[in-house]
C-alpha cells in the first residue's frame, strides 16, 4: 500500500491538468484499488483464521486422544492389577477391553500427527511402550489366572514396568506440551490475523467502512468458531472427567488416593460407603479423623512403605472405629510417581477378607477334626488283626489297614482294582471248589448284596500256603442310599480250623479211649468171674484153688494198674504230681524197670540186649518214676515189635546229661504218627492188632515224667516196619531234693506202673 500511495502523488504530479473528475477516477481507483487491497487482506485474514481454527480444534482433538490415551493405559494396568492382586474378573476383563482399545487409539493419533514429524516421532515411540505395557500387563493377568503367586508379586512391583509407564507418561506430557505450544502459536497468529484486519480498515478508512464491516463480519464469525471450538474441547474434557468418576462410583472394590500426609486426595464411593461416609466427606481429612486412630496405628507402617516407593501387599485385622469394628482386610499400597519418578502419594486398594478370614478358620478347625478323627480310625485299624478293605464305587481299593498289607505283601493298595487283584489269587469256597473271581465279596457288596461271615480258602502271598479265611462285606451307602463304596473285613481262621479239627481228633480219640478202657476194664472181670464160680464149686481142689487165687491176683493187679494210670492223669492233670527224688545208681533203676517189662517181652519171646557204661553212673530222681518211664518204653516196643524180636536199652553220658535210649525192630512210625505219637489217647493208625490191648496214654506219661525231671524225649523212626527208638536225656545235676514238682506244663495224659 505504500508503494500504491507513492505512484498515486507521482501520477497526480505528472498530470497538472487533472481534473477533479479525473482525480475522483483517480480517487476512486486508488479506493478502488485500496478497497482491492483491503478486501484481499480481508481475505486472507479471513483464510488464517479458518486455517488456525482448523489448526485449533485439530491440536485439541489431538490433545483429547492423548488424554484418552493415557485413560486406557491407567484401565488396562489398574485392571490387571486389581485381577492380580485381589482376584476380580470385571477387572481382568475390563483390561483386556482397554488393552484391545489401546491400539487402534494409537494408530488414530498417528494419523493426526502425520504432518509433524516430531510428533510422529514421539507417537511412534507410544506406541512402542503401549504395547510393551500390554504385553506386561497381559503376563500379570495370566499368571494371575494360573494361580502364579509368585510371579504376579514379582510382576507387581516390578520396577521395569513401573519405569515403562513413566516413560509412557513422560511421551503423552511431551506430545502434550508440544500440542500446547502449538494451540499458543496458532491462536497468537489468528490474533495476529485479527489486528491485520482492524489495522487494514482503519488505513483504509472511509472507503473500507463497508468492507470492513464485512472484514469484522466474517473475523467475529471464524472468532465465534474457534471459541466454539474451544468449548467443545473443554465440554468433551468434563466428559471424560465425568466419566472417569462414574468408573470410580461404580468400582466394587474400595480405592483412595492419600497424599505423602495422609489424608485423602479422592475415594471411591465403595470405600467412602464402608465407612458410612461420602467421597466428599472424605476428601482432605486424615486419615485417622475418618478410619480411628487404632486403624491408622495398624496401617500407617505400609502407608510409609509406600510412600518410600515399595509396593505394600499385606493381609492384616484393622481395628476400625464405630460400627465397622475389627476387620479382617486385603490392602494394597502402590506409590504414585512424577514425571520425575519421585513418589508424590500413593493408591490403596482394600477388600474386605472377614468372611474369607471366617471361613478358612472353620475349614481349618473341620480339617483339624477331619485330622483327629483319621487319627483316631489308623489307630483302630492298626489294632485290629483282622483284614479290614475298603473300595470306591468304581472297584478300587482305597485303603487297607497294616494287618492286610502284611498279609499280602504290598505297602499299598490305593487305586488296586479289586477284580484285577481277585483274578490273580487262588480261591477256593468252604467246600474246597474254586471261586470265580466276580463272586468275590468286595464285588458283591459294590452290587448291593451284604455278605456276611463267608468262609473261603486263599492261597495267601505272604505264606503261600493255603489258609481259612471268614470275610464280611457291606455296601457303604450315602443319604439318599446311593452305594459310595464297600467295606470288608477279613478273619484268619486257620488256626480255628485247626483247633476244631484237633477237638474232632480228641474227641475221636477220647471215644476211642472210653471204649478201649471199657474192653480193658471188662478183660479181667471174665477170668475173675470164672475163678470164682471155681471157687465156689463143692469138690474144690488144692491146685484148683491156687490156680483161681493166682487168677484173681493177675487180673485185679492188672486193672490196679489201669486205675492207677487214670489217677496219674487226674493228678498231673491238675499239677498235684509229686516226685520224691533221691540219689539212686543207673544199674538199680535199670534192672527194676527190666524186670517189670520182663512178662511182656518173654510172652512174645524178644530178645533184650542192655549197654550200660563201664563206670557206675548215680542220679538224681524218683527211682519209681524212672523206672516206670524205662519200662513204659519197653513195654510199649514189646507190644509194637512183632515175635521173635530184638529190643535194646542203651545207656550212655554225654558231658553233664544222661541218654536212655530203647531202640526195636518193630512196626516202626509213619512221618504223620511221628507229629503226635506223644499225645494223650494217640494210638498208630493201621497196627491196633500188634498193640495188645492200651489205652494209649504210656508215651504221653513217659513224655511228661520225662519233664517232670528236667529232661527231653525224642522218638526215631525211618519209616514203617523199620522199628523205632526212644531217647530221654536226663540232665546228672541241679534237681531240688523232695520237692514237689508241677505238672502244669506236663503232657495231658500219663501212665503210671505200680511195683
Amino acid at each position: 500500500m505504500s508503494k500504491g500511495a507513492g505512484r498515486n502523488p507521482a501520477a497526480a504530479s505528472s498530470g497538472d491538468a487533472l481534473s477533479w473528475s479525473r482525480r475522483l477516477v483517480l480517487l476512486m481507483a486508488a479506493s478502488m484499488l485500496l478497497l482491492v487491497g483491503v478486501s484481499a487482506v480481508a481475505l486472507r485474514t479471513q483464510f488464517s483464521q479458518r486455517v488456525g481454527a482448523g489448526w485449533v480444534l485439530h491440536t485439541e482433538q489431538v490433545r483429547y486422544q492423548l488424554v484418552h490415551i493415557l485413560q486406557l493405559v491407567m484401565d488396562a494396568h489398574s485392571g490387571a492389577q486389581s485381577y492380580a492382586l485381589v482376584g476380580a474378573e470385571p477387572a481382568a476383563a475390563a483390561s483386556r477391553e482397554a488393552a484391545s482399545a489401546l491400539a487402534p487409539e494409537v494408530a488414530s493419533l498417528q494419523k493426526l500427527v502425520a504432518d509433524n514429524p516430531q510428533q510422529q516421532l514421539l507417537a511412534g515411540r507410544l506406541a512402542a511402550l503401549a504395547h510393551e505395557l500390554s504385553v506386561s500387563d497381559e503376563t500379570l493377568l495370566q499368571a494371575a489366572h494360573e494361580g502364579k503367586a509368585a510371579q504376579v508379586h514379582a510382576l507387581v512391583a516390578d520396577e521395569a514396568t513401573q519405569q515403562l509407564m513413566q516413560q509412557l507418561r513422560a511421551v503423552l506430557s511431551a506430545m502434550q506440551s508440544e500440542e500446547t505450544r502449538l494451540l499458543e502459536l496458532r491462536r497468537a497468529a489468528v490474533d495476529r490475523a485479527q489486528r491485520t484486519t482492524l489495522l487494514a480498515l482503519w488505513l483504509s478508512g472511509g472507503l473500507g467502512v463497508l468492507l470492513m464491516i464485512v472484514v469484522v463480519y466474517f473475523t467475529r464469525r471464524e472468532a465465534a468458531k474457534v471459541r466454539r471450538t474451544d468449548q467443545a474441547a473443554r465440554r468433551l474434557l468434563q466428559v471424560r472427567d465425568a466419566e472417569l468418576q462414574i468408573i470410580n462410583d461404580h468400582v466394587r472394590f474400595p480405592i483412595a488416593h492419600c497424599d505423602p500426609r495422609h489424608h485423602y486426595v479422592f475415594v471411591n464411593r465403595a470405600y467412602a460407603e464402608r465407612l458410612g461416609l461420602t467421597p466428599e466427606q472424605c476428601a482432605g481429612k486424615h486419615i485417622r479423623d475418618v478410619a480411628g486412630e487404632s486403624a491408622y496405628q495398624a496401617v500407617r507402617p505400609h502407608m510409609e512403605s509406600a510412600l518410600a516407593g515399595r509396593v505394600a501387599d499385606f493381609e492384616l485385622e484393622i481395628p476400625y472405629a464405630g460400627a465397622l469394628g475389627s476387620r479382617w482386610m486385603r490392602c494394597i499400597y502402590a506409590p504414585v510417581r512424577g514425571e520425575s519418578g519421585e513418589v508424590h502419594s500413593f493408591v490403596a486398594a482394600v477388600i474386605d477378607i472377614t468372611d474369607k478370614k471366617r471361613d478358612e478358620k472353620e475349614l481349618q478347625r473341620l480339617f483339624t477334626a477331619v485330622d483327629a478323627e483319621r487319627d483316631r480310625l489308623s489307630l483302630v485299624l492298626d489294632s485290629i488283626n483282622d483284614e479290614v478293605w475298603f473300595a470306591d464305587a468304581h472297584g478300587r481299593f482305597t485303603l487297607a489297614n497294616p494287618a492286610a498289607l502284611r498279609e499280602f505283601n504290598v505297602p499299598g493298595v490305593e487305586g488296586l482294582d479289586i477284580s484285577r487283584i481277585a483274578g490273580s489269587l487262588v480261591v477256593l469256597r468252604a467246600d474246597g471248589s474254586p471261586r470265580p473271581p466276580e463272586e468275590a465279596p468286595p464285588l458283591r457288596a459294590l452290587a448291593g448284596e451284604s455278605v456276611l461271615r463267608e468262609e473261603e480258602i486263599v492261597r495267601t502271598p505272604r505264606t503261600g500256603m493255603l489258609r481259612h479265611r471268614e470275610i464280611s462285606a457291606v455296601p457303604v451307602r450315602d443319604r439318599t442310599g446311593g452305594i459310595l463304596g464297600a467295606v470288608a473285613v477279613v478273619r484268619d481262621i486257620t488256626e480255628r480250623k485247626r483247633a476244631e479239627a484237633a477237638l474232632r481228633e480228641a474227641d475221636r480219640r477220647k471215644d476211642e479211649f472210653l471204649a478201649t478202657l471199657s474192653h480193658e476194664l471188662r478183660n479181667p472181670l471174665a477170668p475173675i468171674r470164672t475163678a470164682v464160680q471155681i471157687l465156689a464149686a463143692p469138690q474144690l481142689s488144692p491146685e484148683q484153688f491156687k490156680w483161681a487165687l493166682a487168677v484173681i491176683q493177675r487180673q485185679v493187679q492188672h486193672m490196679a494198674l489201669l486205675l492207677d494210670d487214670l489217677l496219674d492223669v487226674a493228678r498231673i492233670t491238675q499239677g498235684k504230681l509229686e516226685l520224691r527224688k533221691r540219689r539212686v545208681t543207673l544199674g538199680s533203676v535199670i534192672d527194676s524197670s527190666v524186670e517189670t517189662a520182663r512178662p511182656f517181652i518173654d510172652q512174645k519171646q524178644h530178645r533184650l540186649s542192655v549197654a550200660l557204661p563201664a563206670e557206675s553212673i548215680s542220679v538224681e530222681a524218683d527211682p519209681l518214676r524212672l523206672s516206670q518211664m524205662l519200662s513204659n518204653l519197653l513195654v510199649n516196643a514189646a507190644k509194637y515189635t512183632d515175635a521173635g524180636g530184638h529190643i535194646q536199652l542203651i545207656a550212655s553220658r554225654h558231658e553233664d546229661r544222661l541218654e536212655l535210649t530203647v531202640k526195636d525192630n518193630g512196626i516202626g512210625l509213619s512221618q504223620e504218627s511221628m507229629g503226635r505219637i506223644f499225645d494223650m489217647f494217640s494210638q498208630v493208625d493201621g497196627v491196633s492188632a500188634n498193640a495188645d490191648g492200651g489205652l494209649g496214654i504210656g508215651l504221653a506219661l513217659v513224655k511228661g515224667l520225662t519233664e517232670l525231671h528236667g529232661g527231653t524225649i525224642e522218638a526215631r523212626s525211618e519209616g514203617l516196619r523199620l522199628g523205632s527208638q526212644f531217647i530221654i536225656r536226663l540232665p546228672l545235676s541241679g534237681f531240688a531234693e523232695d520237692a514237689a514238682v508241677p505238672a502244669a506244663n506236663a503232657v495231658q495224659g500219663m501212665q503210671r506202673r505200680i511195683q
